[in-house]
């Protein structure tokens, strides 16, 4: 963890140092869940934006909302359904892009 942030509510807390791993992501999580919920109603409705913002949903994108919401203690908000078969082309190219590995 690095410096402090204050949020645009007034409250602060830890800095995450640049990183991408679980790690990072847990101890993130750690730090939110100790910030209001206003403060967390605004973090899942930025999150929820960003994950919006091409027009459409992945599947790790869904699941990474679903972790942070659950986390957090808050319900996921709704997003736009996709038909079966554009869930089943996602996965079937997350699989594939997995094995190449």
């Amino acid at each position: 963890m690095g410096g402090q942030v204050k949020s645009t509510l007034g409250e602060v807390f830890p800095q995450a140092v640049a990183g991408s791993g679980v790690d990072e992501l847990r101890a993130a999580l750690d730090v939110l869940q100790r910030v209001s919920l206003a403060a967390k109603r605004t973090l899942i409705e930025a999150a929820t934006s960003t994950v919006l913002v091409d027009g459409r949903v992945t599947i790790p994108e869904a699941e990474m909302l679903r972790t942070v919401c659950a986390s957090l203690g808050c319900p996921m908000p709704p997003i736009p359904s996709r038909s079966p078969l554009d869930w089943k082309r996602e996965a079937a190219k997350i699989l594939s892009a997995r094995r190449e590995k």
